[in-house]
């Protein structure tokens, strides 16, 4: 695609010129994209389906020609249109609702009735910041998803209601949620201390095991693809962690409280109802 063979370009351009970028040069000499693989494994079957309304619709990109002054550019956003645009119609809306969906099924395990729980996933959906990000179809829509996903069953696990299966059913859903986003790993860890613990105290540990078990798939996959990619199953392809920390951290604090595109303040009118109670 011209999409594609675009930002192979820059990554190529940009590694080449020392100040690399969006990606990393593999050892094989093709370029990839730096983030996580898991915006392409879960688009897969949207792909597909975006293909198959392609076929029916075969002269897509050209009406789309037609009718832009800004051709080129246009060309490598936006082709091919039928693909792109099933994809952005159908990945934020079914992510929003399966989440909504699981906040619901996370406060009746908590002991909720139907209606208190459908007012918290409701208010939860539409009056924080989940309602911004569920717009966003690669990574912050479907890891919201793959986040709910592990913490019901973890709810489950903690109020000892669990299967044999809820363990490794998180375990499942973290380890997704990771290939979805990498820092995702930090709150993954946190829950497998959480489990450690209890494990501890119960002279237990099958349930942190299967939370380990379900999550070594994802692992696999992780350390798999990063070392025919890279040659080294823990390089991803981001900058080293040292560039991360060179900006100023005050304008990215900005940036996250007000910023108009996902701002937490914007986005969040239960904090600001909030704030009275917390003077």
């Amino acid at each position: 695609l011209a999409s594609e063979s675009a930002g192979a370009r820059d990554i190529k351009f940009s590694e080449a010129s020392t100040h690399r970028r969006n990606g990393k040069v593999g050892q094989n000499g093709h370029a990839y994209v730096w983030f996580p693989m898991g915006h392409v494994y879960g688009l897969v079957p949207f792909v597909a389906l975006g293909e198959a309304v392609a076929a029916l619709v075969p002269d897509a990109d050209e009406r789309l020609a037609a009718r832009t002054t800004s051709y080129p550019r246009c060309a490598i956003e936006a082709q091919p249109v039928a693909v792109q645009a099933t994809i952005c119609l159908l990945v934020p809306p079914l992510c929003l609702a399966i989440s909504l969906l699981l906040v619901f099924r996370i406060a009746r395990a908590l002991g909720a009735n139907n209606r208190d729980a459908m007012h918290s996933a409701l208010a939860i959906g539409f009056a924080t910041q989940a309602f911004a990000r569920g717009r966003e179809q690669l990574s912050d829509g479907p890891g919201l998803v793959l986040l709910l996903a592990t913490l019901l069953p973890f709810v489950r696990l903690h109020l000892g209601r669990a299967t044999r299966w809820t363990a490794l059913l998180a375990g499942a859903a973290a380890g997704a949620a990771v290939l979805m986003r990498y820092q995702t790993a930090i709150v993954v860890l946190a829950l497998a201390v959480a489990l450690a613990a209890r494990g501890v105290r119960r002279r237990d540990p099958h349930e942190l095991l299967g939370f380990l078990a379900g999550g070594l798939p994802a692992l696999a996959v992780f350390v798999t693809t990063n070392y025919l990619r890279f040659g080294d199953p823990l390089e991803t392809g981001y900058p080293e962690i040292g560039a991360w920390f060179t900006a100023s951290p005050l304008p990215g604090l900005a940036k996250l409280l007000f910023g108009a595109g996902r701002g937490v303040m914007w986005f969040s009118p239960l904090l600001w109802l909030a704030l009275p109670a917390a003077i």
